[in-house]
Formats: C-alpha cells, sequence, structure tokens
C-alpha cells in the first residue's frame, strides 16, 4: 500500500515539471524569424523609397532648372524684340525722310548726321546708320559722311531680302562692320519711291558684345549663362568666359539635328561633372540661337543640398520607425508573452516553456518568473508530500484502532470471566472465615487478582 502510494506521488511530481523541449515546431521556426523577415523586408522597401525619392528629386529638380532657363530666354528675347521693334521704327523713319529725294547725296547725308549724336549705343546696342542705294553700295555713313571710296556690300545676305520686302527690317548673318570694324549683327530697312521701285536700304549694325552684356543684365539667377549661335551653329558670343567653347559648339552641333524652335538641348544627369543643363530658343525668323544654361557646380549643389534635406527626413522617419519595430519585437511582444504566462499561472494552468530573449530586462523577467514558477511548483510538492504523510498517518491510525479494537473484543470477554470468578472466590473467603485455606489456593487466588490487574 505505501509502495502504490508513492509512485503516485513521483508521477504527480515528474508531471508538474517544466518540460524543456530540445526541438521546435515549423510554426515556433516562423515566429522566431518573423522579426528579421521583417526588418529585412522594410530595409528593402526603404532602399526603394530611398531611390524614388533620390530620382523624384531629380525629376522635380529638373523640372525648376528647365522652368528657369525657359523664363530668363523669354525675357532676354523679349527686350531683344523690344530693341529690334526700336530700331525698326528708328531705320523707318529714317527711310521716310529719305524719300523725299533718294538720289541727293547731301540731303541724306544730313538727314544720317543728325542721328550721329541722339542715338543711345549702350541701350539700343547700335553700331552706325549707312546708307545702300540700289546698287547694293555704302554710299553714305552717319560716321564718315559721304563716303569717298565707296563699299560693295553685294556679299551681304539681308540686302537680298530688304530688296524684296520693303518697309520691313532684315537681319543677316553677323560679320565684321564695313565702317565700324565691330563684330555685330547687320540690319536693314529696304524703301522704295512713289514709283514703287527700290531705291535702296538703310542698314546699321547691333554690336554682339554690347547686345550680350545688355542680355546679361536681364537673368534674374546666379548661375544662369547663355551664348548666340548663327544660323549655321556657329558661335556668335558668349555671356561669360565659363562657357567653354568647344562644349558650345558641340551643342550647336546637336542643334542643327533640332527641328523645333525650342525646347531642351542637354539634361544634366544626377551630380554630373561633365554634362549641364542647356535649352534652345531660335529667334530672327531662326537665323539665331539663344541657347541658354545653367552651372554645372551650382546646380550639383542645389541637389545635393535637396537630396541631403529629403534623405535625412527620410532616414529619420525610417529610424524612429525601425525603433519602433524594435520595440515592438524585443520588448512589447516579449513582455506581452511573459504576461500571458503569469495570467497562465494565476489560472493555475500548466506551463512548457518559458520564453527566452534578447533583451537584458526581458530575459531577466523570464528567469524570475521561471524561479517563481519553480517556487510554486516545489511548494506544492511539500504540500503534495505532507498531505501523503498525512494521509499514510490517518491509515496508521486507523489499522491502530481496528487492532485495538479487535483486541479489546477478543479480550473482554476473558477479561470479564477472570473478574467473575475472583468476586466469587472473594466471596467464599469472607463467608468461611473460620475455615482454612490451603497454600496452593491461595496462590490460585493471587494469580487470578493479578490477571485481573
Amino acid at each position: 500500500m505505501q509502495i502504490i502510494a508513492k509512485i503516485s506521488l513521483l508521477i504527480q511530481l515528474l508531471a508538474s515539471n517544466i518540460q524543456v523541449r530540445r526541438s521546435i515546431s515549423f510554426s515556433e521556426a516562423i515566429k522566431y524569424i518573423k522579426p528579421q523577415l521583417t526588418i529585412a523586408s522594410i530595409s528593402l522597401i526603404g532602399a526603394f523609397l530611398a531611390y524614388i525619392i533620390i530620382i523624384s528629386s531629380y525629376k522635380l529638380h529638373s523640372k525648376q532648372i528647365i522652368s528657369k532657363l525657359e523664363h530668363n530666354a523669354d525675357l532676354m528675347l523679349a527686350s531683344f524684340n523690344e530693341k529690334i521693334n526700336s530700331t525698326s521704327f528708328v531705320m523707318k523713319f529714317i527711310n521716310s525722310k529719305i524719300i523725299l529725294d533718294p538720289n541727293n547725296i547731301n540731303h541724306i547725308d544730313n538727314i544720317l548726321q543728325t542721328f550721329r549724336n541722339t542715338i543711345k549705343i549702350q541701350d539700343l546696342t547700335w553700331t552706325i546708320f549707312s546708307w545702300v542705294n540700289a546698287d547694293n553700295i555704302l554710299i553714305v555713313d552717319s560716321f564718315y559722311g559721304i563716303m569717298q571710296e565707296p563699299i560693295d556690300l553685294n556679299n551681304r545676305d539681308y540686302l537680298a531680302q530688304t530688296r524684296i520686302a520693303h518697309d520691313v527690317l532684315h537681319i543677316g548673318q553677323p560679320v565684321y562692320g564695313s565702317t565700324s570694324s565691330q563684330w555685330m549683327i547687320p540690319v536693314g530697312v529696304g524703301t522704295k519711291n512713289n514709283n514703287g521701285n527700290y531705291v535702296g536700304s538703310i542698314t546699321l549694325g547691333i554690336r554682339i558684345d554690347t547686345l550680350i552684356h545688355s542680355l546679361n543684365k536681364i537673368t534674374n539667377s546666379d548661375g544662369i549663362y547663355f551664348f548666340l549661335l548663327d544660323k549655321k551653329a556657329n558661335l556668335i558670343g558668349k555671356s561669360t568666359d565659363k562657357i567653354d567653347s568647344d562644349y558650345a559648339e558641340s551643342l550647336g552641333v546637336k542643334l542643327l539635328t533640332q527641328t523645333t524652335t525650342k525646347g531642351i538641348l542637354n539634361k544634366q544627369q544626377i551630380l554630373s561633372k561633365h554634362n549641364e543643363y542647356a535649352i534652345y530658343q531660335k529667334f530672327a525668323n531662326g537665323d539665331y540661337t539663344l541657347v541658354t544654361m545653367f552651372d554645372r557646380k551650382i546646380s550639383n549643389a542645389i541637389i545635393r543640398n535637396d537630396l541631403l534635406t529629403r534623405l535625412t527626413v527620410f532616414l529619420i522617419l525610417s529610424l524612429f520607425l525601425l525603433i519602433a519595430l524594435l520595440t515592438k519585437y524585443k520588448v512589447i511582444l516579449p513582455l506581452k508573452e511573459v504576461s500571458l504566462i503569469m495570467d497562465k499561472i494565476r489560472n493555475g494552468e500548466k506551463i512548457s516553456k518559458i520564453p527566452r530573449h534578447k533583451i537584458f530586462q526581458a530575459s531577466a523577467l523570464s528567469l524570475k518568473l521561471l524561479k517563481t514558477i519553480k517556487y510554486i511548483r516545489n511548494t506544492e510538492n511539500k504540500k503534495l508530500r505532507l498531505e501523503y504523510e498525512r494521509k499514510l498517518i490517518k491509515a496508521s491510525n486507523l489499522e491502530a484502532e481496528k487492532f485495538f479494537e479487535k483486541l479489546h473484543t477478543i479480550t473482554a470477554k476473558h477479561l470479564d470471566t477472570i473478574t467473575n470468578a475472583t468476586e466469587y472466590l472473594r466471596l467464599m473467603i469472607s463467608r468461611d472465615q473460620n475455615n482454612m485455606v490451603r497454600p496452593n489456593d491461595l496462590q490460585f487466588i493471587d494469580k487470578i487478582d493479578a490477571a485481573s490487574v
């Protein structure tokens, strides 16, 4: 009986002990690597988003630079057209005076001399007014007066147009002025007499250097440069020496393939050191092209600062997100598991496993929880041992009670017989006190008396 009770107690103790499993299931393995997979996925997504930020920043930067270049190009061409319109008005006015007596050289000379000191060369970028007769011979000049040695200008392309279309300003290809010796863009307006016959053209030159200087004042942003190309895409002037002439001519070659009047000629790649943003816009009936470009170093600095700002904000947000996820997987979830285990302990459920975590606090709490569980189990085991011993003692007491009860039942009858016999003998002796009693009878009476005691 005692052996069976001990075996039962041992089985209960083994069943109540915490079992440590040496292998984990597939679901537990997924649960273990889930935080690593989550962090890896977030890292890939973060890298993809960073790439998107870089590309979107570059596109936005390109759009802003192109828009700025187009705005400045429009301003410069608007200023140029305004000057051309003013020049055309003055030239038509001169022609209206000359036509009164177109064959009188002195009359023409007097008219041109009146404009010698009144022209604002700085503002309108004019050189010298000249009169070219119907044979394309320069015979009168506002500076030199009547030419002693007339100059043949039959090689000027724009004069052929002035002969065909009267009272219209025509722009020619850049040349060195025959009287001013300046690098200029020649323009001319033809006129006709009352009979409708062509009698000659008033001409002048727009100094290229002064024109570029005037246009350069209009640009309202640092880093914007420009240069001018002629009809054959030859470089005729640039706003700064920072523009490499070879690079400008290479863009000119590229321009020859363009069929539109304006567009994007070149785009700078991200943080490139070899190319720049450049747009083109043709003017003067397509005979000239204004190429506006943005300084490469300034562009790189702008996009670098923009990317740095955007990426810094993105990295800060990513860092906060990563910290939140690490807190969730490394602190909150472990503490949640520990809390669930504590609830199970409180409800009296059996615990098969204690979670172990890399976070010191969670592991320390798990260790304390493990010690608490062991303490509870040891306490329960002690209670079981005490209960078992109590049951053994109770069973022993019951057996003893049964034994003494049986012993009492067996001996009670004999004790009554002995007691009665003893009383009988005492009565016999008290009745016959005068009779002699033999020694053997007295010994027998003492034995009975001792037995009764």
